[in-house]
């Protein structure tokens, strides 16, 4: 496998493949947003476990990411965050009998958390996924340690500074 410099980029993927990855994306997304709306009630015993606002959070992160990453195209991560975000929204509205999958009560808190989280998230990664290049996750650099992945040599001239005309 070919390394890629900086200010290149990868062969393509052909477009069939391309069509796809983004669809399969979008069912991810709206299979995502079926599972986090299902998940609002659930209980252990008689205890609420809120489990479904931490998936809305999770796939709204990680599926844009990922489907963006793939691809390394930034209209990649609409699909799965549209999917899951429509999803959410439509199975949010009432039925006309007045059924409704998000309950209210003592679990509304949940409900309102998992249609804020799931909006939310989604649509800031669509703004991280936007910019152009090859991807970059957003902490790209960052250890649990707090110490940067730099080289000596580029940390040295980190610690230092640089010149706006980029003279050491």
């Amino acid at each position: 496998m070919s390394r890629v410099g900086p200010g290149e980029y990868p062969r393509r993927l052909p477009t069939g493949l391309m069509v796809l990855g983004v669809v399969l994306f979008a069912v991810a997304g709206i299979l995502a947003g079926v599972v986090e709306v299902t998940l609002i009630p659930l209980r252990y015993g008689t205890a609420l476990v809120p489990l479904a606002p931490v998936l809305a959070v999770l796939t709204g992160v990680l599926l844009p990411a990922i489907s963006r990453g793939l691809t390394d195209r930034a209209p990649s991560a609409a699909p799965p965050a549209f999917g899951q975000l429509l999803t959410i929204w439509l199975l949010a509205t009432g039925r006309p009998e007045g059924d409704v999958l998000l309950p209210a009560g003592n679990t509304a808190w949940v409900s309102y958390s998992v249609l804020i989280l799931g909006t939310l998230v989604p649509l800031s990664m669509l703004g991280f996924a936007s910019r152009p290049g090859p991807w970059r996750w957003p902490l790209d650099g960052w250890t649990p340690t707090g110490r940067s992945r730099l080289s000596a040599g580029r940390l040295r001239q980190a610690r230092r500074g640089s010149d706006s005309d980029g003279a050491r």
